[in-house]
This record gives C-alpha cells, structure tokens and sequence, in this order.
C-alpha cells in the first residue's frame, strides 16, 4: 500500500522536529517560519517568540549577529549558493559551537522561496580540539627533567577538567609520595602514610577503568583519607598510571562539588595517565641510570685502586698481547711504569716459555677455560730470571666476546731456590740413607750371626752345666751336706735362668726383624686359649676369669698369640697371691682402632714407674717376689708398635693393673 503524500510529509515533519540539530527556515524577509524543538532548546525561547519574526525581532541575538546572518541569509537568496560555517554562540548554559548550514529552498516554478539553516552541534567536538591543542603545546614544553613534564601533564589535566586540584601519586620507600601536583591548597603534605588514601587503593587497583567516585563525605574515605575532610572534596576521578602492563603511580582530579565526568573527559583523563606512565617510567629509568653511573664510577675507582696499590704484580692484557701494569708489576722487573707502559707480554717473558703461554691463551680464549693458573719465568731490566705464579682470568662482554685478561703475578724466584736446595738436600739425603741401609743390612747379617751364636754357642755350655749339675746332684747328692747341696741348686737355677734370658732376648730379635704373615684373628677364641695354656687346671680354678666379646683383627697370628700369652702369663703371676685372684679381658672400637685390655686385682705398680714397664730388663718388683726376665712386656710393646699400634698401662700398689694394647681397624688384607 503507497504511502499518501500526506503520510510522507507527516513522517519527514517528524524526523525535522526531532532532530537533535538546530533546524529553522527563513523568508526573503528574514522572518523564521519555523523553528524545531533543538532550536527551542539552544535558544531558551518558545515558539511564539520566534515564528513570524526576525533574529533581530525575536530578541534572543545581538544586533551584530543578526546583521551578520541576515547578509549571509541575504546571500544565499541572491546566489543560490549554500553557505558553512562553524560559529560561536552564547546561551544560559555556556559557550556554544556549531557547524551551521544555509540552503536555499525552491518552489515549482525554480525560484528560492526559503531557506533552510541547519545547525549541528559541535561543542563536544570544539572541546576536544581544543584539549588536542592544549596536549601538544603541552608535550612541546617537555624538557630533559622528566618531573617538570610530569607536573605540567598534571597541571593540563586539572585545568582541562575544570578541578579543585589535580595530583600524580607513587609509592616511595613505602610511602605515599606527590611527585606531580597542580593547585593544591597551603599545607598540603605532600608525602604520607599511604594507608587509607584514595590514591593508594588507585595503585593496588587491578582493573583498567577510570575510578569515579561522588558524595566522597559519605564513603569511608571521609574517615581513612585526611584529604578528604580537611578540603571538603566531594568528587574524586583517578586513574592507575601504568608501565609495560605494571601500576606504578596514580593521576587524579578532585572536585569540591558533584560532577559526572563525560565519556571524553575520561577518555582525556586516560590519555594524560599514559604519558605520565611514559614520563614516569623514563624518570625512574634515568634515576636507575644515574645510580648505576654512580656505582659504576665507584666501582672503578675502587677497581683502580685495588690494581694500582695491590701488594702483588697485577696486569691487564688485551688481545694483541699489550699490557697495562701496576706499581708492584713494574717494580717486580725492575722497570718504572713509564718504561713498561703499552708493553707486550712476550718482550719480558722468557723465550722458552713463549709458547707454552701461547698455548694456554688459545685454550682460555676457545672457553676451556675461563681462568688458569701457572708457573712461568720472566727476564727482569737485568736479564735475570724471575720465576712467577700467575692467575689469569680472561673477561667477556655481555655476548661472550673476549674482552681483555686480568692477571695477578707472585714472585716465587726465592720458593724456587729453595726447592732447588732442597732437591740438592734430598739427593744427598738419598745417599746417606742408602748408605746408612747398607750399614744397617750389614748390622743385621752380624745380628743374626750373634744371635745365632747365642742359640747355639752360649745356651750350650748352660745346657752342660745345668745337666752336669742334675747328674752332680742325683748321683751324689746324699755325700753333700745341705750347704753343698744348696750351692748346686744355686748353680742350676742361675743357668736355667740365664737359658730363659737367652730365649726371650731372641725373641725379641726375631720380633723385630721377622716377617708377618697376617690374617684375620679371632681375638676373643685366642685370649681364651692363651689363657687355658698359661694357667694349669688348678690355677684356672681359684682365679674368677672373665672373657668379654672381642672385635676381630688382621694380623700376624703367631705374634698376636705372643702378646696375649705375655700379658696374660703376668696377670696369673701378678695377681697369684691375692686369696681370690680376679682377671678380666675385653675390648671396644674407638676412632677407627680397636682397643683391647686386661686388668687383675694383683699387687699392681707405682704409676710414677709406668715409663719403665715395656723396657728392656725393667723390673718394679723383686726377682725373689716374682721370678721373670723383664723381657716379655718389651716383646709386647715390639710387636704391637710394629703393627701400627699402641700399649699402655694403668695401676696403683695394691689394688691392680690393666694393660691396653690398640691396633687399627683393619678387617681385611690390604690391596
């Protein structure tokens, strides 16, 4: 069904009246036909007050502005042609901008019967042009100090959104600090604990939105911001100024009344936080460089103090063998720091240990290593030989590339002549001890020619005697009177006697010099047999023995048996005359040694003749007390010692001795 021309006119008279754009039409007289509800609106007044009448007439614009419109309405008429321009004007709100257009309008016959004015607002538009200008006169006022720029971006934002004040906030050494500030009142602090600020809770946000928050005395914030109260703020827009995706301050506006903030005064407010967020990174940057600059000179210096004054040779190298040295360095080869400035290494090394440094150059400089130490020889101003121990570390730039080496250099000239002598000493030592073992092997041969002509040629006229004797003594024993007869036991005893010496003195030769054939020893079932063998049935039944669980050894068995059946033997002896003889054996592990002991409750010693008791011929108690050779506890003492042990003793007159021996833990054959 086709629309009435009468429907479409209602339609299009619809969209005219409701268009959001200033809409009027003139007649040839400049009188305003008609006037849309926009127009209404911009100009404050009712329709009666302006159809039928002349901008002039309806009293709404100044005599100028009608004079001006009427001759661009004038023309309009006259040429047919459109007239745009972006005008200025005044209403009760404010300072208005529109982009207006005339056009003239025809009747059927051709001729231009009105025209048409369209105005669009443009305010918004003007505003932000405007705001665009401000931004880069802004920006063309940056200088080198980036807290200057920052503070000019804050003064922009508070002016631009028509503020009581505006502010850039950050946190510093855990305080809240106004590193941009722009109309603030006296007495502002300008740093503050940060706990309970608005700006604060800006910082720790997480989201991305502006953050708007209105009647400010009716949140907490009246109570945890001083701010707030003290300057009545009612109106509080911030932002999270950021950093490559990171908080790192706050931008805010405050308002000492109620204000909405328009779509395009949030969007301006996000565009001055990124600058400051640009600014406020390059600030800490150059902060980060000039302390790392300050570092970094201190660093030097120190490094240059420490290389000039160092006690020891210190050198830096570059790669073609140029030196730079310090005091000591030049003073080691005799030369002053003037003479070895820009010196190559090889000039001052010795030629035969050329080579060798090469070599070790190209392995540090291929990343085998990165430092090595080693002994060379330098030629001093004299050409004399100075021997060095050099450390020298090869350093590389932040890509791995080679850089330089540092060198420290220790004169070892005096450690090396005295090496020198040492092998001389040594050589010689070698000598005398082979000459000295010479002497010694021949000792031994006549050692054991003695020993042997011991064995045989004096124990056999004691044999003699002691046997003439018995025969004397048997044969006629009852023609002797009993002082003859005493005298013949004398004799007998003094040779039976002098044979017993005779066989512990070879012993202990044998204990020396014999060979050991060691293996493992069952420590506790020989203890027990050499006490069976030492002690004759009625013996073992009036002593009260005690055998505890020995750790085993490796050993010689042979004279491992020696040892238990002297110092058990001496126990027996030593304890014979107490009415309840007592004897205990036991052992423990200590330290990587097994320990063993036997103690008896006998007539024990005087500890202050301990030293005495593993000596040669040593008796502490009288032959006609207790016979014996004084042999047997050097045996011990021979034996135990030759297997890398110990042998002590502990007693008091009266009460007792314990005897200790120790060997090394060993369990098995060595290697």
């Amino acid at each position: 069904m086709m629309e009435k021309p009468d429907d479409r006119e209602s339609i299009y008279m619809s969209i005219v009246e409701n268009s959001p754009d200033f809409i009027v039409q003139y007649d040839h007289k400049f009188r305003q036909l008609y006037i849309n509800k926009a127009g209404l609106i911009v100009t404050g007044a009712k329709k009666e007050q302006i159809l039928g009448k002349t901008q002039r007439e309806s009293g709404f614009y100044s005599s100028e502005q009608s004079n001006y419109w009427e001759g661009k309405i004038k023309y309009v008429f006259e040429t047919g042609r459109q007239f745009e321009e972006q005008i200025e004007l005044q209403n009760a709100v404010g300072s208005v901008w529109f982009d207006c257009r005339l056009t003239p309008e025809y009747d059927k016959s051709g001729k231009i019967k009105t025209v048409l004015g369209v105005s669009h607002d443009i305010t918004e538009f003007k505003l932000i042009e405007k705001w665009l200008i401000k931004l880069n006169e802004c920006f063309l006022k940056f200088g080198a100090n980036t807290l200057v720029n920052i503070n000019l971006l804050v003064a922009l934002c508070g002016e631009l959104m028509g503020g009581a004040c505006s502010l850039y906030n950050c946190l510093q050494d855990n305080m809240l600090c106004s590193l941009g500030q722009w109309n603030t009142p006296p007495g502002y602090k300008s740093i503050d604990n940060p706990d309970g600020h608005l700006c604060n809770d800006v910082i720790k946000s997480s989201g991305n939105n502006t953050i708007v928050i209105r009647e400010l005395q009716q949140t907490p914030y009246a109570q945890t911001d001083p701010n707030v109260s003290l300057y009545g703020l009612k109106t509080y827009i911030g932002k999270a100024v950021k950093f490559n995706n990171i908080n790192i301050g706050s931008l805010c506006v405050v308002f000492q009344r109620d204000i909405i903030p328009t779509t395009n005064e949030i969007r301006l407010m996000e565009i001055i936080a990124s600058a400051v967020g640009v600014e406020e990174d390059r600030r800490q940057s150059e902060e980060l460089v000039r302390h790392r600059s300050e570092e970094l000179s201190l660093s030097e210096e120190k490094f240059k103090n420490v290389f000039e004054y160092a006690p020891v040779g210190k050198s830096l190298t570059l790669l073609d063998g140029t030196v730079h040295v310090n005091k000591a360095f030049s003073q080691l080869l005799g030369y002053t720091k003037k003479e070895m400035k820009n010196i190559n290494w090889r000039v001052f090394t010795h030629p035969d240990d050329i080579k060798r440094n090469d070599e070790i150059t190209n392995l540090i400089l291929k990343g085998d290593y990165r430092s090595y130490r080693w002994e060379k020889r330098y030629l001093n101003k004299k050409n004399e030989i100075i021997w060095v121990d050099i450390s020298t570390t090869l350093l590389r730039d932040p890509d791995g590339l080679p850089l330089y080496f540092i060198t420290t250099v220790i004169d070892i000239t005096e450690k090396k002549r005295s090496e020198e002598k040492i092998k001389l000493l040594n050589a010689d030592l070698e000598n005398r001890v082979l000459e000295r073992t010479s002497q010694l092997e021949e000792a031994n041969k006549e050692l054991q020619a003695f020993a042997y002509s011991v064995s045989h040629d004096l124990r056999a006229p004691l044999r003699a005697i002691d046997g003439f004797s018995k025969f004397v003594s048997e044969d006629y024993g009852a023609k002797l009177d009993s002082e003859g007869q005493r005298l013949l036991g004398l004799i007998r005893s003094n040779a039976q006697k002098m044979d017993k010496l005779i066989i512990n003195i070879l012993s202990l030769s044998k204990v020396t010099r014999g060979e050991q054939k060691k293996s493992k020893v069952d420590m506790t079932k020989m203890a027990l047999s050499m006490f069976n063998e030492a002690a004759s049935p009625e013996v073992q039944k009036r002593i009260k023995f005690v055998i505890e669980s020995l750790p085993e050894i490796y050993a010689d068995p042979t004279y491992i048996k020696q040892v238990w059946i002297n110092l058990i033997s001496n126990a027996i002896k030593f304890s014979s005359l107490k009415a309840e003889p007592e004897i205990k054996i036991g052992g423990y592990v200590d330290d990587g040694r097994h320990v063993y002991y036997i103690s008896d409750n006998g007539v024990g010693f005087d500890p202050e003749y301990t030293h005495k008791l593993f000596g040669v011929f040593q008796r502490l108690h009288k032959a006609n007390e207790f016979e014996g050779t004084g042999v047997g506890l050097a045996i011990v003492q021979r034996i135990i010692h030759r297997n890398g042990g110990t042998v002590w003793a502990e007693g008091k007159e009266g009460k007792g001795a314990t005897f200790y021996f120790s060997l090394p833990a060993v369990k098995s054959a060595p290697e």
